[in-house]
């Protein structure tokens, strides 16, 4: 098992920098609370379907 200071998550989480701050903030905004993130690994899955963009309209089925 990893450290928590090893994770990617904790560039984008941990430290007292700014842009850790500005990350946690956004995090309790949408409601996350620190157990539920911190010294754990974040995963997102995304989707950039757009009806604007041709290149990703394949996207909508590949997401269903």
């Amino acid at each position: 098992m990893r450290n928590p200071e090893e994770l990617r998550s904790h560039r984008w989480f941990g430290g007292g920098e700014l842009r850790g701050f500005s990350h946690r903030a956004r995090s309790r905004q949408l409601g996350y609370n620190p157990e539920e993130h911190l010294g754990k690994p974040v995963i997102a899955i995304l989707n950039t379907w757009s009806d604007i963009n041709p290149c990703h309209m394949h996207l909508r089925e590949r997401a269903e």
